[in-house]
């Protein structure tokens, strides 16, 4: 549990992740998403990155709702809690949401004033199969952030399969669910990334 919320603390940098409203107290909004084709994210006989990279470009879309709606609301409302559920497996969530209260505690200052998406780029599958995926990432939470994410180790995402019971918004259009988003303090792959 230590590791995994050094790693999900370590995600917002050494300045926190807090945000104020607006100046002109307008709700942010994220950027639209519209589509006429529906992407299909059945799980392919061969697990590649280019098939994680179009999920997590689905989870970061998500993580960007998770965090407009705790602006949006300025609390972790039961919708906010409800995106976590559907992004994350147990012991991120509970991670989570602990970072969480404290950046509201902190007054939310370093959010961005529009929170984006996260960008993630798969720069290594390191196993594949149909109950945990973990890769090697460029994960860029800046646009979430109201200054540059700060430089850390080699980060690493683990996937493992959705819970469909922790999804009763039906919000995350996956069949996968993170178990792992962050990194180790030696930089290497997490142990037991796949634990839910």
């Amino acid at each position: 549990m230590l590791a995994t919320l050094v790693s999900l603390t370590a995600c917002w940098g050494s300045g926190g992740h807090q945000r104020t409203a607006d100046k002109d107290g307008a709700s942010p909004t994220g950027p639209s998403s519209t589509t006429s084709t529906t992407v299909s994210y059945a799980v392919p006989a061969t697990i590649d990155a280019a098939y994680v990279e179009k999920v997590m470009k689905a989870l970061d879309h998500l993580y960007g709702d998770a965090v407009r709606q705790l602006v949006t609301d300025h609390a972790m409302s039961d919708r906010f809690i409800k995106q976590l559920l559907a992004l994350y497996s147990k012991t991120p969530f509970e991670g989570y949401q602990v970072v969480w209260r404290k950046s509201l505690n902190d007054g939310l200052k370093s959010i961005a004033p529009q929170p984006g998406d996260p960008l993630t780029h798969i720069q290594a599958v390191l196993q594949a199969s149909p109950t945990c995926v973990v890769v090697q990432v460029d994960r860029d939470l800046s646009p979430t952030l109201a200054r540059r994410q700060d430089e850390s180790p080699q980060r690493f995402v683990a996937l493992i399969p959705k819970d469909p019971a922790r999804d009763p918004l039906i919000a995350n259009p996956t069949p996968w669910t993170m178990s792992f988003d962050g990194y180790t303090q030696t930089g290497k792959v997490p142990e037991g990334p796949c634990e839910p």
